[in-house]
């Protein structure tokens, strides 16, 4: 199996990363206090630091997950921080703050907040679709204590609505042509409607859920996932033996086509294979044993990740594999960061390469796409 090299090692960085965005000619980290890009080549570009945006980003640095995604030629960044329109602050005399950055230098183009009807800190950015953005919450939302989803209108700049809920929303999946979503917390699963109303609720222990061609999915604690009809979360099929999800919630990767998931499923012999879901039905489109990597004994991150027609493995061991995301047979893999603990390491992938930042040493590596 050819082993690939690192490109680049920047050994400069500001860590922890909650997260890394990787795009056309820059990497972006994101700690809580401050948000950095170098440029293809590892050399340090810009900072925004947190003062000057008026918020932290991602409160707990030891907790690994999204709070940016990019959409519109924009960084688009979910904060925590005093509000800017009047209302008044929660959790701690925080308030939950979405920024738009120019990618090229980090300034900030606009900035928006849900003001007196929803305060308290950003849990996650859930993503956009259909021009509106996605962030969940912790604090108070119409007058109940706990979390809350705050959906954004990109094109007004302004709240579309709020969904308040008792318990903690974990994660969400959007629907690709759709404007329901499905909203998960640790015991429950809620539907909602373009409008955040509720739609249907149900228990269920799931973690890693996700949604496409036309059905959401959502898998059990014993690995069954069962595809739920939006509308009604009628189970409409069931797929049995997914692996665990990592302790981020990353069950799925997601590549061009919508109506296909990749997955992790666990073997009859102890061991996992990797492979593509149709997600019409539930059927395995093709299953690939993973190569024997280790066992490794840190605590499980990162799993899969898609980017320019390959798709990327992190082992229990930290060992990357590129994969075929055709036959998820392997490319080429990389032990330079074997041994380290994978729920410390943050991962990117898009541009033409991978890279992966390692919260002890300090360092960004950036692999190509190609391994070369």
């Amino acid at each position: 199996m050819p082993e690939a090299k690192a490109v680049w090692q920047n050994r400069d960085v500001t860590l922890p990363c909650v997260q890394l965005l990787s795009l056309d000619g820059a990497v972006v980290g994101i700690t809580p206090q401050q948000v950095w890009a170098v440029d293809g080549a590892g050399k340090a570009g810009w900072t925004l630091d947190s003062s000057a945006a008026g918020a932290v980003f991602g409160l707990d640095a030891t907790q690994i997950r999204p709070v940016a995604g990019y959409d519109g030629g924009r960084i688009l960044l979910a904060g925590s921080g005093g509000t800017s329109s009047g209302g008044t602050s929660g959790a701690g005399g925080l308030g939950s703050v979405l920024l738009a950055l120019d990618p090229a230098d980090g300034r900030i183009d606009w900035r928006t907040d849900p003001g007196k009807d929803a305060t308290g800190a950003v849990f996650r950015f859930a993503g956009v679709r259909r021009g509106t953005a996605y962030v969940l919450g912790v604090g108070q939302s119409q007058g109940r204590t706990g979390s809350y989803v705050w959906a954004v209108d990109l094109a007004g700049r302004r709240s579309a609505w709020y969904h308040a809920d008792d318990a903690l929303l974990l994660e969400a999946a959007l629907l690709p042509d759709d404007d329901r979503l499905l909203v998960s917390s640790a015991d429950r699963l809620k539907a909602l409607d373009g409008k955040g109303g509720l739609l249907w609720q149900a228990a269920l222990q799931s973690f890693g859920i996700t949604a496409g061609a036309g059905y959401f999915a959502a898998p059990d604690k014993d690995g069954t996932l069962t595809g739920l009809d939006p509308g009604t979360g009628r189970p409409v099929w069931t797929s049995p033996h997914l692996a665990g999800p990592a302790l981020r919630g990353n069950a799925f990767a997601h590549g061009p086509d919508s109506g296909q998931a990749y997955c992790l499923w666990s073997d009859v012999d102890g061991g996992q294979s990797v492979g593509a879901l149709d997600l019409k039905n539930g059927r395995a489109r093709y299953r690939t044993p993973l190569p024997k990597d280790g066992t490794g004994t840190g605590t499980t991150g990162a799993d899969l990740l898609y980017a320019d027609g390959t798709l990327y493995r992190m082992g229990p061991d930290a060992v990357l594999w590129a994969l075929d995301p055709a036959t998820g047979r392997a490319r080429w893999k990389y032990s330079g960061l074997k041994g380290a603990d994978p729920g410390k390491l943050t991962w990117t992938a898009g541009a033409g390469r991978l890279c992966v930042a390692d919260q002890n040493p300090g360092t960004l590596t950036a692999l190509s796409a190609k391994g070369t």
